[in-house]
């Protein structure tokens, strides 16, 4: 995986603002960078991670999923505000929301809410609640927006007030001494095998095949490098090799249903794998289930 810990600087900038947003199209690296942070941060702050899909623009599901998320990492969230969304959806913002922000107002930890894709799930009555939610948040969570385009949001008015930090496009291509790193420090070999496992490369892969093209003879891709994984996703592995349904595995985790898509998702990222049989098999090729039962 390439360093970039210019672009971890800037997220981590983002602390205080109302909003980070990370806007590129598909292919540029968002998620991967996120990812990135996590990982490097998470002795200093709790990540709530919500992979929003198509459909989920409804708001009572939206913001089932983000309570569910955020309980996970602020056991407060969901106590009085989860039970008032279902009862009174049309009250969301009146009722539900500042429940929410009130229980997550219990604490002194950093909190990071992370919604991946939010462009397949925003719609008007999301972003209103969304925008209402970020201008009364808690001053200890941030919240970040990986998406393909601009939401619909007072990014004006927050950019403004000095309340929006952004990475664009440009600021997530590569510069030209993390290229010459990622293929110094591995050597081309190992760097093309990489490349087979990154979910989001960008020019990387062409720019390999045209170093490799150009210096060396073809050779087989054969060098797996693959992020580590955290226990819970480890756990979330054995559990898909036994055959049980994502459902099914949230239920014997006592976790919410998108939180083991998220974690599933993150999984398969990490391998390189498309296919639950794919990501067993690679992880088990890996070494990365062990020999324990989960």
């Amino acid at each position: 995986m390439v360093p970039r810990p210019r672009l971890l600087d800037e997220l981590r900038s983002g602390r205080g603002h109302a909003l980070t947003l990370v806007c590129a199209p598909a292919g540029y690296g968002k998620t991967t960078l996120v990812s990135q942070w996590m990982a490097a941060d998470a002795n200093s702050s709790d990540f709530a991670w919500v992979a929003l899909e198509n459909g989920d623009a409804d708001p009572v599901r939206f913001w089932t999923y983000v309570v569910a998320a955020l309980s996970e990492i602020a056991p407060l969230a969901g106590r009085r505000s989860l039970a008032a969304l279902s009862r009174r959806p049309e009250q969301l913002r009146t009722d539900a929301l500042p429940l929410l922000i009130g229980e997550l107002e219990q604490g002194d930890r950093n909190l990071v809410l992370v919604l991946e894709d939010y462009h397949l799930a925003e719609g008007t009555a999301v972003a209103e609640s969304v925008a209402y939610f970020i201008d009364r948040r808690p001053s200890r969570l941030q919240v970040v927006l990986a998406t393909r385009s601009d939401p619909q949001l007072p990014l004006g008015r927050w950019r403004a007030n000095g309340q929006l930090a952004e990475i664009r496009a440009g600021q997530l291509c590569f510069a030209d001494q993390e290229v010459a790193d990622f293929f110094g420090h591995s050597g081309i070999e190992t760097a093309m095998a990489a490349l087979d496992r990154l979910p989001d490369p960008g020019i990387l892969p062409a720019l390999a095949a045209s170093l490799q093209g150009k210096f060396l003879m073809p050779t087989r891709r054969s060098a797996a490098v693959v992020q580590a994984h955290s226990e819970r996703e480890v756990v979330v592995l054995r559990l898909l090799g036994t055959g049980l349904s994502q459902r099914e595995i949230a239920a014997q985790l006592y976790v919410s249903h998108n939180t083991v898509k998220t974690q599933v998702r993150m999984a398969y990222r990490k391998l390189g794998a498309g296919t639950r049989a794919q990501a067993v098999r690679h992880a088990r090729d890996l070494g990365v289930l062990g020999t324990t039962a989960p």
